[in-house]
């Protein structure tokens, strides 16, 4: 399911008969985490990658895609106002 030079993934996955969105970031770690040999070097890779995952609920996911931004709302009760404001100085009947 992933790999090493995977990017970031979104999967939908079932935990406990519910369908979750897993978000998959890699994480690349340049520190060893292997133990230090006798030397005080680390043995193998010189870079790790680990995977951080963060699970949403599907039905929670749908509705926060689908809701209207604030700024949007905002937005366009300003160019209604302004629209009321202008009308007299345009003279329109």
């Amino acid at each position: 399911m992933l790999s090493r030079a995977a990017g970031s993934q979104v999967n939908q996955v079932q935990l406990a008969g519910e369908s979750y969105k897993m978000f998959v970031q890699p994480l690349r770690l340049p520190v060893p985490i292997r133990p230090l040999t006798e030397d005080r070097s680390a043995r193998g890779d010189a870079e790790t990658t680990w995977f951080v995952a963060g699970f949403m609920p599907v039905s929670q996911f749908r509705a926060l895609t689908m809701e209207i931004s604030p700024n949007i709302v905002v937005g366009a009760i300003g160019l209604i106002v302004l629209g009321l404001l202008i009308m007299p100085l345009l003279k329109v009947r």
